[in-house]
């Protein structure tokens, strides 16, 4: 099976660097911005989800859930009844880092567990967790990894709680582990990207992804392993009568891109006679149109060939965003065939040109009681790095001080303003 590596761009001095890296899948796990991003729900009953900065757990911010009506027997089963969810990606087969910070105002149990956003809606890796009223770090690995892969989230369930209860919830995390033989991460941008695990002629195993098609047009996706373009299996688009414009049929995945970062797709493609496709990335629910990454066509010969695109514009809101493959202009008769398509996630706007860094006077950084401390003039982005190279944490930062609670280790810490770094210091927490 073919493995796809997720790449950072590490920019040190006046050089460019691709590192593998785990990447945090709830990329608004600290809510120092806010909740975006987070979809708290009442099937019976009805609670607040809702910021507190008097006592954060950790940062400026804490998520404060308060149950203003209770309705459960109390019984952990009725936990269904209340909850909040982060939507996201999983893998077929990979494992998973679930960590987060946690106290509540008197000692309870807390579900998480994960579920399918689509039928028969799955639920994978379920979790009573012992909350008490001290703070406390909550890890758990998964390894008993997921069966399908594409489009899942994570919930926190506390349904069974009673009017009055609270529980106070902080740095959330989701990280994909190394596969345990090879070492290496997938995509976790697009987990389903080379359809290795799909079977072949079966629509409904094109896991995580979703298809649309609008009239007139008449295209069928398909698994293809008699023909692939790479490994053993490829997505195959059959065209019976095309659409009138490009947007007449499309292959959709939904991600959770990190605000201020910018993306790059690639992917294989080929088809039986030349044609234009198009591949964009929106803000799903946002409405209309709002907060695109970009948009690019791209002419597909009958000549196998790696398509890539650095879309220009940073991502501004924690969401749920919606990349599209517009492939309405195939051709009556003819096919198309993608394979190995990756979203990577870049600091700059593609990591082929070299980025200065400016060491800017107004940006301190220095470790202070067990704590990162920065000190900045002008809103910007932190990312921080171990020294393997691995991407630790990325947070918006607000004007004047900041202060990240970081276990102890050396980094190297990088402050960016507009997508470009102003500061990079190596640090020690001791």
């Amino acid at each position: 099976m073919k493995k796809l590596i997720t790449f950072w761009v590490v920019c040190i001095a006046t050089t460019t660097q691709l590192i593998s890296a785990q990447v945090n899948l709830v990329t608004n796990g600290n809510f120092e911005t806010g909740i975006q991003g987070w979809y708290p729900f009442n099937n019976s009953g009805t609670h607040t989800f809702a910021l507190d900065a008097s006592n954060p757990l950790i940062g400026s911010n804490s998520v404060k859930i308060s149950i203003t009506n209770g309705t459960s027997t109390g019984a952990i089963g009725e936990n269904w009844r209340l909850g909040s969810r982060w939507r996201m990606s999983l893998v077929k087969q990979a494992r998973y880092l679930v960590h987060f910070k946690a106290r509540a105002s008197k000692n309870i149990k807390l579900v998480s567990m994960f579920q399918q956003n689509f039928s028969p809606y799955t639920t994978w890796g379920y979790v009573e967790w012992d909350i008490t009223t001290e703070s406390q770090n909550f890890d758990v690995v998964l390894n008993n990894s997921v069966g399908v892969g594409g489009y899942w989230a994570f919930v926190f369930y506390y349904g069974h709680l009673t009017t009055g209860d609270q529980i106070w919830i902080d740095d959330v995390k989701i990280e994909e582990l190394p596969n345990e033989s090879s070492g290496l991460l997938t995509d976790g941008n697009i987990c389903n990207g080379d359809f290795e695990a799909d079977i072949p002629n079966d629509l409904g195993s094109l896991s995580g992804w979703r298809n649309v098609t609008f009239s007139p047009a008449n295209i069928s996706f398909s698994v293809d392993n008699t023909t692939p373009i790479s490994g053993d299996k490829s997505f195959k688009a059959t065209s019976t009568l095309a659409g009138t414009e490009g947007w007449h049929s499309q292959l959709i995945w939904n991600l959770c891109p990190v605000v201020g970062m910018k993306y790059s797709i690639e992917f294989k493609a080929k088809a039986t006679n030349p044609v234009t496709i198009s591949a964009e990335v929106i803000d799903d629910w946002a409405g209309g149109r709002n907060n695109p990454l970009g948009f690019a066509n791209f002419n597909v010969t009958t000549n196998l060939q790696t398509f890539s695109y650095d879309y220009p514009d940073a991502v501004t809101q924690y969401d749920l965003y919606t990349f599209i493959f517009w492939l309405g202009n195939i051709s009556a008769g003819q096919s198309l065939w993608i394979d190995d398509i990756k979203l990577y996630q870049k600091t700059n706007n593609g990591g082929t040109t070299e980025l200065r860094m400016e060491d800017n006077v107004n940006t301190f950084i220095k470790a202070k009681e067990k704590q990162l401390y920065i000190n900045i003039s002008n809103p910007a982005v932190v990312n921080i790095y171990n020294m393997k190279g691995q991407s630790v944490l990325i947070r918006p930062l607000q004007t004047g001080e900041n202060f990240i609670y970081i276990e102890k280790g050396l980094y190297v810490v990088q402050v960016l303003q507009d997508n470009q770094i102003v500061k990079s210091e190596k640090i020690l927490i001791h």
